[in-house]
């Protein structure tokens, strides 16, 4: 069994094919609170080589957990993202407490709103995982971000 962080790659429409679709048509890019927080996303490549390794393998029933070897701040997948699909909209700062204070009124107004609060307490939460060291593992040179967002255009 393989636990993954958050996966991303080509067809990706949540986590970053949702960030690559929504920067697109944005006049201004909002960068809540900096983008200091950040994620370890995996790319999907990567997963499915594992997957591949561990059918083709006896290696021992357990859990594997399976992260991003980099943590990549908010801020430095705009900036890959920005440099990938060639998009000069600018970036602005919001303040946490103002982005909160708007997603808490969106709640309030719509019946089904696309965020909650609770969804940006998480986002900036900025967690890192240790899980397991995959690459070794399994003999894989992990994909960096910069090369998964390169791959998701295509």
């Amino acid at each position: 069994m393989i636990r993954p962080s958050m996966i991303y790659g080509p067809t990706d429409d949540k986590n970053v094919g949702w960030l690559i679709k929504t920067i697109k048509k944005l006049p201004v890019i909002p960068l809540p609170g900096g983008g200091s927080f950040g994620r370890q996303p995996v790319f999907v490549g990567d997963v499915c080589k594992i997957v591949a390794k561990l059918i083709k393998s006896s290696k021992q029933s357990r859990v594997f957990e399976i992260h991003g070897y980099e943590y990549v701040s908010m801020k430095e997948m705009v900036t890959q993202i920005k440099r990938v699909y060639q998009i000069k909209q600018p970036t602005i700062i919001i303040p946490i407490r103002f982005l909160k204070s708007f997603i808490l009124i969106n709640q309030k107004i719509f019946p089904n709103p696309k965020f909650t609060v609770d969804q940006i307490e998480s986002l900036i939460s900025g967690e890192k995982f240790k899980g397991d060291d995959w690459a070794k593992l399994f003999d894989i040179i992990p994909t960096k971000f910069s090369q998964g967002v390169e791959k998701m255009k295509s």
